[in-house]
């Protein structure tokens, strides 16, 4: 919906546009809003659909979807670090009674192949104590890799720059690099407080009203993104 927008009193490429737009559907709508095919009307600042929450993130919650990926990340190292010890003694007690052959068909964890699980499982035998601890580590550790390279991407691409996952694929695929991103207010930190409000209050799991969208003077601001 955004695009690249020349400002009739200097020859400078702004993006994302600071200036109001129309929607097709709803009308005018101010910058940096996007109409949502799923939702079916505009948000302000959308950054993306969540199936996962079954809404759109934008200028109310997109503080709160970062809050819920860093509590994700660091729930899933902490379950992680809790079965470092058990797993480790799985492992090594299995490579003392068996020597590096268990590994050769089984991996570096020794975890049983899926089939052999759920055939035991449905034989009445029950599935392997060890092997569930090893799944479920394997699961922590991968979920947290993941999410945590999801929230780098947010983090570097998207807070710091004061843009959006749309504005900043949009930048970094289709937008000229003369291109200049009105929004950016120059500093990290003034960047960052207008996702997470008052520093005091940045981590911690209770509802902030989001700051007051920023709006740049676009005839002084000429710093390129």
């Amino acid at each position: 919906d955004a695009s690249t927008t020349e400002a009739t009193d200097c020859n400078i490429h702004y993006y994302p546009s600071p200036f109001p737009s129309t929607c097709s559907v709803c009308g005018p709508r101010p910058p940096r809003s996007h109409h949502c095919r799923k939702c079916n009307f505009c948000i302000l600042q959308m950054d993306h659909h969540c199936i996962y929450v079954n809404q759109c993130i934008g200028y109310g919650n997109y503080r709160t979807f970062i809050l819920m990926l860093c509590y994700f990340v660091a729930g899933c190292l902490f379950g992680a670090a809790m079965l470092i010890s058990p797993v480790w003694e799985c492992v090594y007690r299995a490579f003392e009674e068996d020597g590096a052959k268990t590994y050769l068909s089984t991996g570096i964890l020794g975890i049983s192949s899926p089939f052999v699980m759920v055939k035991d499982a449905f034989c009445g035998q029950g599935i392997n104590t060890e092997d569930m601890l090893k799944v479920i580590f394997l699961l922590l550790f991968v979920v947290a890799l993941v999410l945590a390279n999801f929230l780098f991407w947010h983090i570097r691409w998207c807070i710091l720059k004061n843009l959006t996952t749309l504005e900043a694929m949009s930048s970094l695929g289709n937008i000229s690099n003369s291109a200049i991103n009105p929004f950016d207010q120059g500093s990290w930190r003034l960047n960052a407080q207008q996702v997470f409000g008052p520093p005091i209050y940045a981590l911690f799991p209770i509802f902030v009203t989001p700051p007051l969208p920023f709006l740049p003077d676009v005839r002084f601001r000429k710093k390129c993104i």
